[in-house]
């Protein structure tokens, strides 16, 4: 099982270089680029995307939800529509002020965070007891308490989600550099 959860964090690596690798030629007036009004710059994207993570793995479910093992039923059903918002794409809030990107943050000082973040991941995954591989260990605001894995899955949904975001703004950067 911690296998199969090593994985799934070298997947999520995976994804998250191939986006990081895909900014690398940008200039800092095309990462501050804003697709429109109350759009997010690329830059925005990412301090979201790194904020995210540290809000969702910073919360560790209480005490009696520890040990339910897998989640309640309504925790299951708010996953699985979760998953499918990020899965299809669909325009949705923010859902915690605190995910909200101020946009003052370097890339530099965000790459560095972001790396901090997944040193702390496989560092917990390595640390989790056996008997805690399927229980509850950090929550959602919407989808409730998650297991190490289903919290690695909805990261790796929303990274794709935002990855769509990004390629839509180069996109428009392109669009409006030819006018």
């Amino acid at each position: 099982m911690r296998e199969e959860l090593q994985r799934q964090l070298d997947q999520l690596d995976k994804q998250r270089h191939a986006l990081l690798d895909g900014l690398e030629t940008l200039t800092a007036e095309q990462v501050a680029f804003t697709p429109g009004p109350g759009k997010w710059s690329i830059g925005q994207v990412i301090e979201h995307l790194v904020i995210s993570e540290r809000e969702i793995f910073k919360c560790v479910p209480g005490q009696s939800q520890k040990g339910q093992g897998i989640s309640s039923l309504r925790n299951r059903i708010s996953y699985i529509l979760v998953a499918a918002i990020l899965k299809l794409g669909l325009p949705v809030p923010v859902v915690s002020h605190e995910m909200e990107p101020e946009g003052r943050s370097s890339m530099t000082e965000l790459y560095r965070q972001w790396d901090e973040n997944h040193r702390w991941l496989r560092s917990f995954v390595e640390k989790l007891p056996a008997e805690d591989l399927d229980r509850p260990v950090f929550c959602h605001p919407v989808a409730g308490s998650l297991t190490f894995a289903q919290s690695i899955h909805l990261d790796r949904l929303h990274l794709n989600t935002h990855l769509r975001q990004i390629k839509r703004n180069k996109r428009m950067m392109h669009l409006s550099s030819n006018k």
